[in-house]
Order: structure tokens, then sequence, then C-alpha cells
């Protein structure tokens, strides 16, 4: 059992493509052996079956996706020293590699989840939001298309899923409140 976290923004505003990855049997917290395929923050990413995907964010509209096997969290960790890596397993040398899906229709922090095993939901939740929403149905996977808007713009909202239900969670509304 794992929980990650990918990139971010780390000191000095910058982003960053690192992964930690909590081990929860354990109590500990590593880095994992490869990182995203670029820098990013204010993005999103949404674990289902057994993969991951990452969408939007600054500064790209890049939306990928990675298979997650049980090998790939299992050793292999890293700690950082300066910025030298010291690896701790042979597991090292299998990187994983990212697969690019069709790229948002602009560069925006969102948030998203998924409804079915088929079909993932993102939401412009950023600053300068709007609250567009797109869906991406894996059986046509050949863009984004828009759905309707949730009924109230959040920015700097999350979300869930359950069952079919989609959910946007806290986060701010166009008065700041």
């Amino acid at each position: 059992r794992h929980v990650l976290v990918l990139g971010g923004v780390k000191k000095g505003n910058s982003p960053c493509a690192f992964i930690q990855c909590y081990d929860v049997d354990a109590c500990r917290w590593s880095i994992l052996r490869f990182d995203l395929s670029e820098n990013r923050y204010g993005h999103t990413a949404v674990a289902f079956d057994d993969q991951i995907v990452v969408a939007g964010g600054w500064p790209t509209s890049k939306v990928e996706i990675l298979k997650v096997s049980s090998d790939l969290l299992a050793g292999g960790y890293y700690e950082k020293k300066g910025t030298r890596r010291i690896a701790f397993d042979p597991l090292d040398a299998i990187i994983p590699s990212w697969t690019e899906l069709p790229r948002l229709k602009k560069t925006m922090a969102c948030t998203g989840g998924t409804i079915d095993s088929n079909r993932l939901v993102i939401v412009d939740n950023g600053w300068d939001s709007t609250g567009n929403t797109y869906m991406f149905d894996q059986r046509n996977p050949v863009e984004w298309v828009s759905i309707p808007n949730p009924p109230k713009v959040l920015r700097y909202c999350t979300a869930a899923t359950v069952g079919k239900k989609f959910f946007l969670l806290g986060g701010t509304d166009t008065y700041g409140t």
C-alpha cells in the first residue's frame, strides 16, 4: 500500500518533477527512482485500475499515463544527497515510460477524477478558471470533449469520485470566499 505525491513546487517556488512515495506498512517516505516527464505544479493525478494519469498544470497542457506495477513501487528508492542520487536497488535499471494522451485544450491548473474504468473528468480550477470541464474516454481516445460545467466555478478545489458520482470539494468561489 502506497501513497504517491507527484511534482509540485519546491523551495524557491520552482516546479519539480520528482515523485515521493509513502509506504503505509513501513511508515516511510522515499523518492522514487523515476520522475514525471517534466516539471509541473497545479496539475491533477488520477489513479484507476493499474494506471496513473497526470494532467495539466503549469507550464503544460500535456496529459500522460503510467502503467504501475508492484515492481515499480517495491524497492528501487533513492535518497537525494545534494543533486546526486544514491540508488539502493537493482530495479533502478528499470525506468518506466510515460505514454502521452491527447493534450488538454489549454494549459490550466486542474483537478480530476474517474467516472468508471474508461472515462476521466478534468475541471479547470485555477485562479483564472472559467470552470471549463472536459472528459476523456479511453474507448474513443481521440480528444478531450467539453461537458457541462459545474453550477458554481470553484478555484483550488479537489475532486473525488464515489461510484459514478463526481464531487468537487472545497476551494474558493469567484469572490475569494
